[in-house]
Formats: structure tokens, C-alpha cells, sequence
């Protein structure tokens, strides 16, 4: 049935206007009793909303908002037993929010995170946490650092891992390694002509200067070992060894720098 402001018309007879008066009336009490008590009592709950059934904030126990009943979709109450905000499905209370103190608050037990990490913190939750950065004074949370903002060694920020420290190098038989702050070594392994200059290119350039360099030859024999020395001042990507022996050599270079 619905509402029909048009009948009965006024020039109908009342006697044959029954049927459309109480439709009329079946479409007003149902509109009426969605959201209403309806009829109730005169003078005392007639016209009032019912609990449970407008979108709104409920407060009580874990136990109480489970007996709400007639609750619309999208209902919320505050649990005060699990200290949370939920909200109703249309068939059951699903836990929305758990706070967290800003300040003077106390978390005890055993505190167990769970769900996705990519998710995107509430702004509420980003401002506590930001709020808890450590420093050298103050114990708090520190975000990790990259390999390259340890090599950098100037963020006084974020704390520094074993992966971190080691993530750039190459411990191949020509590698390198750059430890935190930037100092770079290089190493290699050559061998040198005899009576001439022979070159070697570092594994990972230097970007700033090349502080020294040195080599080592092998001879396991007993020949008369002569000079074995730096052609030139080493450049950033290598340097010259000349070999005044008059036989080849292993030669194990050594290089430092930023």
C-alpha cells in the first residue's frame, strides 16, 4: 500500500471511502514505525526514536551492544570492554579502531600487531609515532637506513643495520667496500709485464680523490727483485704500476679514497 495524499477525494462519499482511508493510514503507520514508536503512549513514547535504529553512537559493554538489536547498517557503538570502536555490518559488530594514548597512557601485556604493513596509518596514529622518534638521549622508533644514507653518514635519524652497513660492496678478487661515512678501499689483483707499465681499473671509482695507493709484488723465486712503483698519481678510476723487473709479476694492489 501507499500513501495517497489525493484520496478519497473530497466529493466522495464517506461510506464509499473506507478502502482508500485505511490504506492511507497503513502507508502513514508504516512510515511512521521505521524510525518511531508508534503508537505508544500519548502524551509519553509516542513519536520518539527508537534506540538502535538512526545511525548513531552507542556506549556500553562488550555484552550489551552484542543484545542492541534493530540497529540500521553502519551503527557505531563504543565498546568500554575491549576499549574500541565498532561498527554493525547489518548482521554483526566488526571492531573498527583500537586508540592510542597520546600521553599518560600505559599498554600492558603482550601486544600483538597484525594486518597489512602498506596500509596507510591513521593521521592520529602517524602523529603519536612521529612523536616518538629516537635520539641519542631518548629511546623511540627510527626508521632503517639505506646503504646509501649510511655511506653519506649526515641522517641522525634512522638507525643503521648490518645489511645496511655492508650493502655497498663487491668482495669479488677486484671489489671494493665503502664503509659508513664514505671512506671507499679498493682491491685488485693484476698481473704486470715485465720491463714495462701495465694498468689496473678500480672495481668502483672514487667521486671525490684517491687519498693512496699501494702495491705488493709476489716472487717466490730467488731472482734479484727490482723496482716496482706507481707510474703516475693514481686518478679516481685507476692508476699505472710500471714493473722494471725483467719478468712478470702477481701484483695485489691496495687503494683508498672517497
Amino acid at each position: 500500500m501507499t500513501w495517497d495524499a489525493a484520496k478519497p477525494a473530497g466529493s466522495q462519499k464517506i461510506r464509499l471511502s473506507d478502502e482508500e482511508i485505511r490504506a492511507n493510514w497503513d502507508a502513514l503507520e508504516d512510515a511512521l514505525n521505521r524510525e518511531h514508536t508508534f503508537p505508544g503512549t500519548y502524551g509519553g513514547t509516542a513519536g520518539q526514536h527508537k534506540p538502535g535504529v538512526m545511525a548513531a553512537i552507542y556506549k556500553g559493554t562488550t555484552t550489551q551492544i552484542n543484545a542492541l538489536t534493530g540497529m540500521n547498517t553502519d551503527a557505531w557503538a563504543w565498546d568500554t570492554t575491549l576499549a574500541c570502536l565498532k561498527r554493525y555490518t547489518g548482521t554483526a559488530w566488526e571492531v573498527v579502531s583500537t586508540p592510542l594514548d597520546k600521553a599518560g597512557g600505559t599498554m600492558t601485556g603482550a601486544v600483538v600487531l597484525s594486518g597489512d604493513p602498506s596500509l596507510a596509518l591513521h593521521p592520529v596514529t602517524l602523529q603519536y609515532l612521529q612523536a616518538l622518534q629516537a635520539t641519542q638521549t631518548l629511546m623511540g622508533i627510527a626508521e632503517v637506513a639505506t646503504a646509501a644514507e649510511i655511506v653519506t653518514g649526515t641522517d641522525d635519524a634512522r638507525m643503521m643495520t648490518p645489511a645496511g652497513a655492508a650493502g655497498s660492496k663487491s668482495l669479488a678478487a677486484n671489489g671494493y667496500f665503502i664503509f659508513p661515512g664514505g671512506l671507499k678501499v679498493n682491491w685488485a689483483k693484476i698481473t704486470a709485464a715485465a720491463n714495462t707499465t701495465t694498468g689496473v681499473t678500480f672495481a668502483s671509482a672514487f667521486t671525490t680523490a684517491c687519498y693512496g695507493t699501494q702495491v705488493t709484488m709476489v716472487d717466490a723465486g730467488t731472482n734479484d727483485c727490482y723496482e716496482l712503483k706507481l707510474e703516475a698519481e693514481p686518478s679516481l678510476s685507476g692508476a699505472v704500476i710500471r714493473n722494471t723487473n725483467p719478468y712478470i709479476l702477481t701484483v695485489y694492489v691496495l687503494a683508498w679514497g672517497k
